[in-house]
């Protein structure tokens, strides 16, 4: 008899949530330009929307308090606000399912999403090699870099990092030796044929930090490097944002600005041209992906920023970034509370990661970004889904 038992409400948002991770993953591959790219897209829309409207579903079957109502409607009021805007609705499907994320086994759902994660990964490199689908490669002077099957470099690099972190988070204290050492030698590998330096940098550090953090029995509320690692999203947002601003192109920071390609320089140009507003702005982002593939001139300057905090709060604006670093805080806070490490260390490694990656809100990237549930979510209620599923699995047993 299975051990674990996936109730109603965990089982709806996991359907939805796969609708929607199986569209993304299939989007940032080279297979929507190897058919009918209309066509396909259309396709990979109505799955997106098979997705929502499955978790809307859960939405309005679930119960709320006065208070998480409210603080559900100012999060969709500026959501609204954002939407009209920027003429999207990207943030406003993102916070679909956060919040149908409410009373939802989060673990859970890392397992499960973590096998989507690991086949779409095996799959697309896989058949990059194989020749079956498109292997596509970018030059820039004597640098050559493939894509293994993605539509860019970076976005192999990324997939991989988020996935290295959701594994290791998921293992927790059952992560072996052996397995730190497959996870270094992926990452060689992917170095080589992507050329990513720094996310590199940190995955050769995650895997490491996760197995020896085991060793370690005291409570991590009752360490110094966990009340610091509680404000990992406040200090990479204010410490991104404000160098990139004063940069001048000078000094250590120019030194800086090199190692992680002219990211620094990027930044400060977007903030000065595009400036700060309440509820963001529409921006024609330019960058390399599908140079040489889909097209082959570019149609403006290119202006691509990296970093996820500079990039919500051009796109998005100021609202809209602090209820997402404030969420993140709270998550960090109560994994803290909880004694729960692992998810500490794993939110640590994504906010130094978003620093360097625009991937920061993508749930077709970041299974993380779902405990920003924490905003509508009452204190306990994930101890009570884990206790309301502990207890039908005792009831089944007997």
């Amino acid at each position: 008899m299975a051990n674990k038992i996936i109730d109603r409400k965990n089982l709806t948002f996991l359907i939805a949530l796969f609708f929607e991770v199986f569209a993304m993953l299939i989007s940032i591959t080279t297979i929507p330009y190897m058919v009918d790219t209309e066509n396909c897209n259309l396709i990979l829309k109505l799955l997106r929307y098979t997705g929502y409207a499955i978790v809307l579903f859960k939405i309005f079957c679930d119960d709320y308090s006065s208070k998480q109502m409210t603080v559900i409607l100012i999060i969709i009021a500026i959501l609204v606000m954002n939407s009209i805007k920027i003429g999207g609705n990207t943030i406003l499907c993102l916070f679909l399912f956060v919040i149908g994320m409410r009373e939802v086994d989060f673990k859970l759902v890392c397992k499960i999403s973590l096998i989507w994660y690991l086949a779409g990964i095996i799959i697309t490199i896989t058949s990059s090699q194989l020749g079956f689908i498109e292997n596509w490669d970018y030059t820039s002077g004597e640098r050559v870099r493939h894509a293994l099957g993605f539509f860019y470099p970076s976005h192999a690099t990324s997939i991989i990092f988020y996935t290295m972190c959701l594994f290791c988070y998921v293992m927790g204290n059952k992560l072996q030796f052996w397995q730190v050492c497959v996870l270094e030698g992926i990452n060689i590998i992917q170095y080589k044929e992507t050329d990513a330096r720094a996310g590199t940098f940190l995955m050769v550090l995650m895997p490491i930090i996760f197995w020896l953090i085991k060793a370690d029995r005291k409570a991590i509320s009752g360490r110094i490097y966990g009340k610091i690692l509680v404000l990992m999203f406040p200090i990479c947002t204010l410490t991104s944002i404000l160098l990139s601003k004063i940069y001048t192109g000078t000094g250590i920071l120019l030194k800086i600005n090199s190692l992680i390609s002219n990211r620094f320089a990027l930044a400060n140009k977007a903030l000065n041209e595009y400036g700060i507003s309440l509820f963001g702005k529409k921006i024609e982002w330019i960058g390399n992906g599908g140079y040489g593939h889909t097209f082959t001139t570019f149609e403006g300057t290119y202006n691509y920023v990296d970093c996820s905090y500079v990039r919500i709060l051009l796109d998005y604006g100021i609202l809209f970034l602090l209820i997402v670093i404030i969420g993140f805080t709270m998550a960090s806070v109560k994994a803290l509370r909880e004694n729960d490490k692992y998810l500490l260390i794993a939110l640590s490694f994504i906010a130094i990661y978003s620093i360097i990656e625009p991937r920061l809100i993508e749930i077709g990237f970041n299974s993380f970004v779902l405990v920003l549930v924490v905003l509508v979510n009452n204190r306990y209620d994930g101890k009570k889904a884990e206790d309301r599923r502990n207890e039908s699995t005792k009831r089944q047993s007997n």
